[in-house]
């Protein structure tokens, strides 16, 4: 999935990964402001996946917004 250079997001990342990678969590849920770099986010977790060979049973991405 195209994604353009990202500044600043390595550390949630990160973090991303260590949730994902922790038997404990089974829902990740990011939310915040518009233009917040989530959608960024969530491509380079999502190009991360098959880069690291990662399988899960079921990977759903949704938007909900208040409009």
């Amino acid at each position: 999935m195209p994604c353009g250079e990202t500044v600043g997001l390595d550390l949630m990342v990160d973090k991303v990964w260590h949730s994902l990678e922790d038997d404990n969590v089974g829902i990740i849920g990011l939310y915040g402001m518009g233009v917040a770099g989530k959608t960024t986010l969530m491509k380079r977790i999502h190009n991360e996946l098959g880069k690291r060979g990662h399988s899960f049973d079921i990977v759903m991405w949704a938007v909900f917004s208040e409009d």
